[in-house]
């Protein structure tokens, strides 16, 4: 039994149901994924806060004015790969290395890559995933990178070899102009294997334990009616980075003095879960344009640059990204002809956590990353804008540059940057 049909899930039940010996029950709490939107690569930001997003909402978080930012994570076929900005990024050499190192065997970047050009097609008896670099370009995201390459940041042809640093075109789970979210990649062609079946609208509420310390039976939530189904091998939870801690939670497992506080009786303690919540922020610099900006590509962040805050580092730590709209400048006025360059830490020091609200299954999770708590995070996004303006003063965007409106040209010292 699968629990959640996301971005693991999708894949797992398509990997395990290949053996015809194997049965699988996927198990999401949303629905099917017929909303055309999902399908539209242009208009996902439509998808968040409606029925198809969690609407997850964190904690006021005292080292962002006290704000309570929005977490939109997919309920539907698919996770949040149904309503992400389908950028497709493998991530760094370095940082797989280093979980081997710390004895994660199999997870250093050689192994992990084999595995990525499995799921991508691109091994024999490799999956149907088709991340790609766009066949076409809007013609502003062609002057970022060529402003990033006047500004000293080196051409990198391809992100996805392990080695960041560098401008870039990203790859996107895009193909034949629409998402390909998990669940079109891996479900849509296999829903009639009689090995598998797939359960929506169905919301795991809890993980039963039986001795000597093994999950065989889930219960759910369906159409108000709660059911209990139990699985022959073995119960695998993919539930993404909120439900997964919420679920195991709700099923006894976690910190006993905080499943005592809501009323949850304890199966078995364990400190960790919900704990050391990693979430990267990213901050918004926008220009007015001289000129209507093209059309083309508008929702899609089809190029970045990495970069390193400190020539010393050993890796970069900074991804800035661009966007032909405005976004991320929420307090701030901009007009509509505008871009934006989108500096983020990718290593945050900071570090939050996920609790229950109550013992009941249809409260949402509190969720706190306790954004910008470390001041190593600060000073990453400070840098992060520097690099920035730099990239946005270059010659390249002279014809579409008319001025800088957020933060503005007169937010420049230290005090004023973090007041930002």
């Amino acid at each position: 039994m699968v629990v959640g049909a996301g971005s693991a899930g999708c894949a797992l039940a398509r990997r395990l149901t290949d053996e015809p010996g194997v049965s699988v029950l996927l198990l999401e709490a949303g629905g099917d994924d017929s909303r055309p939107e999902i399908h539209n690569p242009d208009v996902y930001f439509s998808l968040w806060n409606t029925d198809v997003d969690w609407g997850y909402r964190t904690v006021p978080q005292e080292h962002t004015a006290w704000r309570i930012h929005s977490w939109p994570r997919g309920k539907v076929l698919g996770g949040t790969s149904s309503l992400n900005g389908m950028v497709y990024l493998r991530g760094c050499r370095e940082d797989y290395d280093a979980w081997a190192y710390a004895g994660n065997l199999g997870w250093d970047w050689e192994s992990v890559r084999g595995a990525f050009e499995r799921l991508e097609g691109k091994a024999v008896g490799g999956g149907p995933l088709r991340p790609a670099i766009l066949e076409e370009h809007n013609p502003l995201a062609e002057v970022f990178n060529e402003a990033c390459r006047e500004v000293g940041h080196p051409f990198n042809p391809d992100l996805n070899d392990g080695s960041l640093e560098g401008v870039g075109w990203n790859q996107s789970t895009i193909y034949q102009r629409r998402r390909q979210s998990a669940a079109e990649a891996f479900l849509r062609r296999v829903l009639d294997r009689p090995n598998l079946t797939v359960l929506t609208d169905a919301q795991a509420t809890r993980l039963a334990v039986e001795p000597p310390g093994v999950v065989r039976e889930v219960q759910y939530l369906r159409e108000g009616h709660l059911e209990t189904v139990r699985a022959e091998a073995e119960v695998v939870l993919c539930a993404g980075a909120v439900d997964s801690p919420k679920l195991l939670l709700l099923s006894g497992i976690g910190p006993a003095d905080e499943l005592a506080d809501v009323g949850v009786p304890v199966v078995h303690d364990l400190p960790g879960v919900g704990r050391n919540l990693v979430d990267h922020m990213l901050i918004g610099v926008v220009y007015a344009a001289r000129q209507p900006v093209p059309p083309l590509y508008t929702a899609i962040t089809e190029n970045c640059v990495f970069a390193r805050s400190d020539p010393r580092r050993p890796t970069c730590d900074i991804e800035i990204s661009f966007a032909k709209e405005k976004l991320f400048a929420e307090g701030y006025e901009a007009p509509d002809d505008c871009y934006t360059i989108i500096p983020g830490i990718v290593r945050p020091e900071s570090r939050g956590w996920i609790r229950l609200r109550s013992d009941s299954p249809v409260d949402p999770p509190l969720i706190n990353p306790r954004h910008l708590a470390a001041d190593a995070d600060v000073a990453g996004l400070i840098r992060g804008i520097e690099l920035t303006r730099e990239i946005g003063a270059a010659q390249a965007f002279a014809p579409w540059r008319e001025r800088e409106v957020v933060p503005g040209p007169d937010v420049v010292d230290e005090a004023g940057l973090t007041e930002f």
